[in-house]
């Protein structure tokens, strides 16, 4: 989730990759609200309700590896600013800090511990994204420079052997199937995806498909072959569960459906491939450049933990209900999040920007070291 606030609208700007951003958002809170209503947990397997909601999971799995791959994507030409890192940390820390005071004021309580933590996002942890990602920003203009200085052939390669280890092998070791499976163990310390580590080899991935999007390796793709590449990775990987599934004795299916699993990285290589082809008319274009850089708000606001305890109450009464009829009610659920979740940080970015903390923020910028280590690391 690279810093999405940059509102200036230029003729290079890639609409469908925003768009894909918005896509990605909607699909991390689409598996939230699967998570917290339990639909899928406390659903019989192999039913038909039970088989569609975890095939709409799959699909959405890619949504994190997208975040990833989009920051490859677009901060691969874009110059490091240390600005960006420290206004992301602003944002988490202040809905961080209003939540907390919200619900101690509700609850008519005052936890001073809570309170102080909230003040510090980073170190505790309260966002498992964010914590690793906020490391990778720091990291983002020396893997530029990496990706930058290898021909394409080595970058693939580069790309290659980090997913092949850490994707394929990784996936191979944690198969609990005794034809294919291995130690159990987690070789790489990939953590199933939760680590940065991944977060680094998904963000390489990234930037060498920018580079070969700009090379023109990729205009001969054509759309319809990266639908149906995520459609067939989807259908795969819902069989596969479906036969772990279907033995006398189930097979766990974590080591396949995680952020890491080979197929989850396909469906999102595929997405992004398809949205960058995407044109978006002048008219959307207007209403995405509104909406998209709202986009990690969405994911700060409602994975709050204070936040976590409503969303938790508003996806509960799904429990139960038939397929015909929760369906619609997910989809009405992940929209009403994602709107209410974007106006609330469109309005905060208008507050920040109004009192001066945008500006502030910039003044990270004019660090003597800070530049010292932007000129390094862009000399060519």
């Amino acid at each position: 989730m690279d810093k999405i606030n940059n509102k200036k609208l230029t003729s290079s700007r890639n609409y469908g990759i925003d768009l894909l951003r918005m896509l990605a958002m909607a699909m991390v809170v689409m598996l939230h609200v699967l998570l917290r209503s339990k639909l899928i947990d406390d659903t019989t397997p192999l039913t038909l309700k039970y088989e569609v909601l975890w095939f709409i999971e799959i699909f959405c799995y890619c949504a994190v590896d997208c975040f990833v791959l989009i920051s490859g994507y677009v901060c691969l030409n874009t110059k490091f600013r240390l600005s960006r890192i420290v206004s992301l940390w602003v944002q988490v820390a202040f809905y961080s800090v209003i939540f907390e005071i919200i619900y101690q004021i509700v609850q008519g309580s005052f936890d001073y511990e809570w309170l102080i933590r909230s003040f510090l996002p980073v170190t505790s942890n309260g966002y498992w994204f964010f914590t690793q990602y906020f490391v990778l920003s720091f990291l983002i203009p020396f893997l530029n420079k990496m990706v930058k200085s290898v021909t394409l052939k080595q970058g693939a390669a580069l790309a290659g052997v980090l997913l092949f280890f850490l994707s394929f092998m990784s996936t191979v070791n944690k198969s609990p199937i005794p034809v294919i499976g291995g130690s159990g163990k987690d070789l790489f310390a990939t953590g199933n995806g939760y680590t940065l580590i991944w977060l680094m080899a998904v963000y390489i991935l990234g930037a060498v498909l920018k580079r070969f999007d700009e090379s023109g390796k990729l205009k001969n793709i054509k759309p319809v072959y990266m639908i149906a590449t995520m459609l067939a990775c989807t259908l795969i990987t819902w069989v596969i569960k479906y036969i772990c599934d279907s033995q006398s004795k189930p097979i766990e299916t974590k080591f396949i459906v995680n952020y890491i699993s080979p197929f989850v990285v396909i469906i999102a290589v595929s997405l992004l491939i398809f949205f960058s082809k995407v044109k978006i008319s002048s008219a959307f274009q207007k209403v995405i450049a509104f909406l998209s850089p709202a986009a990690f708000g969405v994911y700060i606001i409602h994975v709050n933990r204070r936040v976590w305890i409503w969303f938790t109450e508003l996806v509960e009464p799904m429990f139960g209900m038939r397929l015909l009829k929760v369906l619609p009610c997910i989809i009405f659920a992940v929209l009403f999040v994602y709107i209410v979740c974007s106006f609330a940080d469109i309005l905060r970015a208008k507050m920040f920007k109004l009192i001066g903390v945008d500006k502030l923020c910039r003044k990270a910028d004019n660090i003597p070291f800070v530049k010292k280590i932007c000129e390094d690391t862009e000399h060519k």
